[in-house]
């Protein structure tokens, strides 16, 4: 490798996800690593929520990669009665599959896939869901989890998550299998108003403790001190 025979052991690189980690240790074997991860800077300063709306949410892109037609089908298979629904707020990048999303949900009158929306309204819509589903084939450090989590809504999301102990701070993860899946969206479903807030404001404190742009801030300093 040519970087490796001029640089030797001075490759420094800083990774964000335990993923790259193992892509640059594979081709720079010899280089110097430090995981850090993204930060979110922004929280909502209330745990105040109007009213809580029957409703799963996916925020970001309309891509396979997502698994958004998995998320559909097991959103169907869960059964769960018409008060409940699943919105779909994508951002296009595949047109083509869109079209089969659009095919898919065409005459089921509670999943609909909606424009993406941003700021405020964005943080209301997050604020005020029941739960966020990310199941993303290659879910990592997704912001979006992240940011729902600022939101106190819990994320059911991909057990690839490289979130430590997400699961044990009232976040939800799942393999890909749609059983799996349309068990664990039935069982939150199940959750009373009080269950969903709790869960909500404990997720939102482990995030804040552990991922504000303070802590994160500091994993910088030894590199540049």
């Amino acid at each position: 490798n040519f970087f490796n025979f001029i640089y030797g052991n001075n490759l420094n690189f800083i990774s964000i996800t335990n993923q790259e980690v193992k892509s640059i240790l594979n081709f720079f074997p010899k280089s110097k690593n430090i995981f850090i991860p993204n930060p979110v800077t922004e929280y909502s300063q209330s745990d105040k929520i109007e009213s809580l709306k029957k409703r799963f949410v996916y925020f970001g892109r309309i891509h396979s990669i997502k698994n958004i037609d998995l998320m559909i089908s097991a959103f169907i298979e869960a059964n769960l009665n018409k008060d409940w629904e699943l919105i779909i707020y994508g951002i296009p990048d595949d047109l083509d599959y869109e079209e089969k999303l659009k095919e898919k949900i065409k005459d089921i009158k509670n999943i609909s896939l909606k424009s993406p929306v941003f700021g405020e309204k964005k943080n209301e819509i997050l604020q005020s869901s029941w739960a966020n589903l990310l199941l993303s084939k290659s879910e990592v450090l997704s912001l979006s989890v992240l940011e729902s989590a600022s939101l106190g809504l819990p994320s059911l999301v991909n057990k690839n998550i490289q979130i430590d102990k997400f699961d044990e701070h009232e976040g939800e993860v799942t393999s890909l299998e749609i059983n799996e899946i349309s068990k664990k969206i039935l069982d939150i479903s199940m959750w009373s108003n009080e269950t969903r807030v709790q869960k909500g404001k404990k997720l939102k404190r482990f995030i804040s403790d552990n991922f504000n742009i303070e802590k994160i801030k500091e994993k910088y300093l030894p590199i540049y001190s």
